[in-house]
């Protein structure tokens, strides 16, 4: 199954759209749907992903978990985040 087709599966599991999304990572909306239609999402990407999402992602290798999260973030990214959850929070 293709990666864009589990992320759109995470997306209506979790009631979020295309237009929360590329906010939330701080990209326009076509922007967003082009990186689901070309399969082209960073490691960065997925991590955003998985933290709007309330996700993890990990690398399972021999019964051992390596679990990648926000602060596998480069700063600026990780700046970016943390500046749109400190806006949304009531």
């Amino acid at each position: 199954m293709p990666v864009s087709t589990k992320i759109r599966m995470l997306m209506t599991m979790k009631r979020k759209n295309a237009v929360q999304m590329a906010s939330y990572m701080g990209i326009h909306q076509q922007s967003y749907r082009n990186k689901l239609t070309r399969e082209s999402f960073s490691s960065h990407d997925l991590i955003e992903i998985a933290e709007l999402l309330g996700a993890k992602l990990l690398f399972e290798v021999d019964g051992q978990r390596i679990l990648f999260g926000r602060e596998d973030l480069p700063e600026e990214r990780l700046a970016h985040v943390l500046e749109r959850e400190k806006k949304e929070a009531p």
